[in-house]
């Protein structure tokens, strides 16, 4: 996953403002305490909070027609009644908060961190492994002219826009986009999937057994919110697959790696491309013997985007470190920390370059190679920092 959006990195005060919801929990007292979970039903639009609304509503209800009632003996029950829905409602809603501060997150990417002002080299540096030895890697004064040092980069590389190998049937209408959508679920694997008739679909344009797909002909990205419906539709249905035109927001893509939902982007000419992880599982997995396993898709989706996330931060914190070296150098292009953030930065732009080779596919085990290669460098830069 990218460090944009990422529940993971976000603040403890980011995390209790946006769970000011469940003070309408606690104020209720039972009776209204339904209220909290109301307010997120809107703003979230899902069905899971939805369904969580409208089961909290109904006890909070029963409980109000019992205090309402004029005989003394059921005012007692339906006071102790609401004590103790209110206690249950509490507990549950500090329970199910993650999933809103998640979704939270997913609709607020957070800004990326600034690079370091360090001149960009004319001069690329040679390609090199991702496992840097640890024998091999001078950690002071390294030979690399302080003229030359590499820009360091934010962004990790992600698997975005990796083309079948075989192009569907050309698309000039969403009909036709649906077709296509059809087509590529089928060479997935999910042989009996179909378009679904004219009508009221649920926003499900694809059917098959074991997977469902929205598809959106649309001129601009699509965002979080959309993927989220999905999401919802294909509770229960096996993998969700979105196909867009134009792509997807940061927002989206980021909710759609926590949710395992496959995205993909097509052209005019049938081309399509696998735009994150989950995508990229089930494009490896096509063709293979194995009968499709939902729960198994997911996992593999959700790990190698944890994976992403870890290296995602290692590149973060490589930058936050040079950051605070090239600091400590103030100025002086000859000193030792200055050309240590020099040799560092063109081994972690040369870890970057290598995960390309593959047009972009990047497997698991790759991804904790350079993880630990550049956790590493930023042990090295760290440990010469110190000496400062």
């Amino acid at each position: 996953m990218s460090d944009t959006a990422s529940f993971a990195t976000r603040s403890l005060a980011w995390k209790v403002r946006h769970s000011a919801w469940l003070l309408a929990v606690a104020l209720g007292v039972g009776s209204f305490s339904c209220i909290g979970f109301i307010y997120c039903a809107v703003r979230v639009r899902s069905t899971a909070w939805k369904r969580r609304a409208f089961v909290t509503t109904a006890f909070s209800l029963l409980g109000l027609v019992l205090l309402l009632t004029p005989v003394e003996l059921m005012q007692e029950v339906g006071a102790g009644y609401a004590a103790v829905l209110w206690l249950v409602l509490i507990g549950y809603g500090l329970f199910v908060n993650r999933d809103y501060l998640r979704w939270r997150s997913a609709q607020e990417p957070v800004p990326p961190i600034a690079a370091p002002q360090v001149p960009a080299a004319p001069v690329a540096p040679s390609p090199m492994p991702v496992a840097v030895p640890q024998d091999d890697v001078p950690t002071r004064a390294v030979s690399v002219p302080a003229e030359q040092v590499p820009a360091l980069e934010r962004d990790a590389p992600q698997i975005e826009a990796v083309p079948d190998e075989q192009a569907g049937p050309a698309v000039s209408s969403w009909q036709q986009a649906e077709a296509l959508a059809a087509w590529h679920m089928q060479k997935l694997g999910f042989e009996d999937a179909k378009m679904t008739p004219p009508g009221a679909d649920g926003g499900l344009d694809v059917r098959a057994t074991d997977a469902v797909a929205q598809v959106k002909h649309y001129a601009t990205p699509i965002g979080a919110p959309v993927i989220q419906q999905l999401r919802g539709a294909a509770h229960g249905r096996g993998a969700a697959l979105f196909y867009s035109l134009s792509g997807y927001t940061k927002a989206a893509v980021e909710y759609a790696n926590d949710a395992a939902v496959a995205l993909f982007t097509y052209n005019e000419s049938g081309d399509v491309q696998s735009c994150n992880h989950a995508a990229q599982v089930l494009h490896d997995r096509a063709g293979g013997d194995d009968a499709f396993d939902p729960a198994e898709f997911e996992n593999q989706a959700q790990i190698v985007a944890v994976l992403q996330q870890y290296f995602d931060v290692m590149n973060a914190k490589f930058i936050e470190v040079a950051e605070l070296a090239l600091a400590a150098a103030n100025g002086d292009n000859q000193s030792p920390i200055y050309r240590a953030v020099a040799g560092e930065s063109a081994r972690v732009k040369a870890i970057l370059r290598s995960l390309q080779v593959d047009g972009g596919r990047v497997s698991s085990d790759r991804l904790i190679e350079a993880s630990s290669a550049i956790g590493d460098a930023v042990v090295r830069l760290a440990e010469d920092l110190e000496r400062v």
